[in-house]
This record gives structure tokens, sequence and C-alpha cells, in this order.
């Protein structure tokens, strides 16, 4: 067994209290940085005998002091027990998948039977998330069971090597036998200006904004207070985060759906559970092949 030092060496982030049971991480990253992490803490905290019961997440540099938690998901009240997965997948999981820029690495090789549980006990939407994800698909007239979904994020991402509009055309031509409607969701506007060019139909999510300085919309929502925030956007900066985690749902529940290299492309095969129908680039024109 690993002491608690060994799974959560860093304090000033992330945490475990042993009374209650809780996992506590905090960190200025991006929301899908977070999931994707905690995902990972929470099966080594379990696998070395520190049973999970409670989760909180904050979003230092977005939502200062709130917990993300709370407001995105709800939890069950079921057991983890991993005494049924082979034992080499636990092993690999444990010592073979390491945070890297799409996320986690090697996550294409973990037994979904792992992080299923993980994912069926902590991370079911909130109410308020499954109304927001309704009411976005009734303004935008969306029926994901006709619809492939591209989520093409551009602007500060370094960490991998980015797509352009054609080569997210060339998966498209090769998998949209069935004429789906195309939405396009993306934080960079001249992503939307490159599909434009390239002639091919599609919408966006009208109620998500996007980013005006080629900075990543995060960043513009780190760089604003609350109150300008929603006088610029007419929303809050939750339910901007809402809005947000609401594309994981449309990722997995579109008929078909294309992703750039990042961490939604761990965390969405996991909130899947499955990688049918699912293509996610590792590079520029590279897919994994799950």
């Amino acid at each position: 067994m690993k002491s608690l030092e060994q799974i959560t060496p860093n304090p000033y982030y992330e945490s475990y209290n042993r009374e209650t049971k809780t996992y506590y991480h905090r960190r200025d990253t991006g929301l899908y940085s977070i999931l994707t992490w905690a995902v990972r803490k929470i099966f080594l905290l379990e696998i070395n005998g520190y049973e999970v019961e409670n989760i909180v997440l904050e979003m230092s540099a977005y939502l200062p002091k709130i917990d993300a938690y709370k407001i995105l998901f709800q939890k069950k009240d079921i057991k983890i027990d991993f005494s049924n997965i082979p034992e080499e997948d636990k092993i690999f999981f444990e010592t073979q998948v390491e945070t890297c820029g799409w996320g986690l690495e090697n996550f294409e090789k973990v037994n979904l039977q792992i992080t299923n549980q993980i994912i069926n006990k902590f991370f079911s939407p909130s109410q308020e998330v499954i109304d927001t994800y309704e009411r976005l698909l009734l303004s935008n007239n969306i029926n994901l069971d006709k619809t492939t979904f591209i989520w093409a994020r551009n602007t500060d991402k370094v960490e991998t090597h980015l797509p352009e509009a054609k080569n997210y055309l060339n998966v498209l031509n090769e998998i949209n036998k069935e004429s789906n409607e195309l939405i396009i969701q993306t934080d960079d506007y001249r992503v939307i200006e490159n599909f434009e060019k390239i002639g091919v139909e599609f919408k966006t999510i009208k109620e998500i904004p996007i980013s005006g300085n080629l900075t990543g919309f995060h960043n513009e929502m780190k760089e604003t207070n609350e109150k300008l925030f929603h006088l610029l956007y007419n929303q809050t900066k939750e339910e901007h985060l809402i809005q947000m985690y609401c594309l994981s749902l449309f990722c997995v529940n579109s008929d078909k759906s294309i992703v750039y290299p990042g961490n939604p492309t761990t965390y969405l095969l996991f909130l899947k559970g499955s990688s049918e129908n699912l293509y996610l680039f590792k590079n520029s024109n590279e897919l994994f092949l799950l």
C-alpha cells in the first residue's frame, strides 16, 4: 500500500481527509484538467485503501472559494469495488497512466470497468446541469441522434499539436455518411472562419461565448470580475461552467463526435464508457485507435 503522502504529495492543491473520507482538489487549471486528474486520484486512493465518499473541487483561477463539484455533480450512494478487476489492469492504471497533454497517458488502454465505477458513483450530472443541457438542446434545435459534434479548441493550448479545420474535415468525410447536422464548439473565432472557408455547413451553440482576443475564453473569464462578466455575456461564471460541462454530454450523446487533443480526450472516453463513434485526435492529424 502506498502512503497518503505518495498519493497526494502536494498539500497546496490536493489533500485527503481520513475522517470525512473527502478528496479535496484546488488548482488554477481548467475544468477538464481537474476532472481528469480527479478520476485518476480517486482510483489511486481507493486502490490503496483510502475510501473516498466526498469530493471538493475548486477552480481557483475561475471560481475561487466555490465548490465546482456541488454545482456540476451528484453522488450516488454506492461502493467502489475493484476486487473483480484483473490485477494486471489495476497495476497498469496505477503505474502506467500519468498526466499529459491529452489528459492521461495510455488512457485508451485503461480497463473501463475501473473508471465506469468512479464515473457512476461521483460524476452523474446535477439537476442544474441536466436542466441546462435540455434547455440548450431546445434553444438550438439540436437532435443529438442526428448530430456530429466537433470540439475544436485552439487559442493557448500548447501541450499538443492542434488539428486544422481541414483535418477535422478529413475525419468528417470518412464518418459522416448519414449526412448528420454538424455542430462545432470552439474557443477561437478563427476556427469558425476556417470552417466557413472550406464550405462546411454547421452551427454553433449560441449561448457559449467565443474568445475575442485569441487567449482563450477561459482566460477572459479568469481576468474578468463576476459583475463585468455577467454584464458582457448575460450569464454568471457558474452558469458558464455548467454550459462547459454540458459540452461533454453533447459529445457522449451525439451520434458521432470528433474531439481535439486535450483533457476532454481522456475524460470523454471515461464518461461515455465506450469508444463507439468517439473520434479523438492525438495530435494535429493522428487519431487514437481505440
